[in-house]
């Protein structure tokens, strides 16, 4: 579970990629809300998930690519986004760290802030953080100059 912030631009979050700490089949999870995450880690009612698949890989610490969201995560400039990417059975790769650095800066870029948050069990912990940490992974965005609103549907033909 962790946070990004837009800086300067609007930007739309299509999908992201998680590191798996070990290999096999497995089931994952991506879930999103609006501003912090802080006082919203147990309550699953705050969050929407917006991606679940189905991964499989032979190797540890692979790098899995979850398909592009049905529907971007927009984020406009200045603004805070919370995620929480789980995996159903065995564990992601987290950096873990102490409580004095949760939604402390960790990395950026021009257009991003990505903020350190928590890492869970997902059969043991339930929905919400378990540890503190770093998500080790990646997210792709566009800025707002390469997206495009969504028109309305037009009327059925007569």
């Amino acid at each position: 579970m962790f946070q990004v912030k837009a800086k300067n631009k609007n930007l739309a979050i299509t999908t992201l990629t998680m590191r798996s700490y070990d290999s096999g089949t497995f089931g994952a999870e991506v879930w999103t809300k609006t501003g912090t995450m802080i006082g919203f880690e147990s309550n699953k009612a705050a969050w929407t998930k917006i991606a679940d698949a189905t991964f499989t890989t032979s190797s540890t610490w692979a790098m899995l690519k979850f398909p592009d969201f049905a529907t971007p995560v927009r984020i406009s400039a200045g603004q805070t986004q919370s995620f929480y990417v789980t995996r159903k059975t065995g564990s992601l790769l987290w950096t873990t760290s102490t409580s004095a650095n949760l939604n402390v800066l960790a990395n950026e870029d021009d257009n991003l802030q990505f903020f350190h948050g928590y890492y869970n069990a997902y059969g043991t912990a339930g929905f919400g953080g378990k540890g503190y940490g770093t998500w080790n992974g990646e997210l792709t965005y566009v800025t707002d100059n390469g997206v495009k609103p969504t028109l309305a549907p037009t009327p059925p033909p007569t």
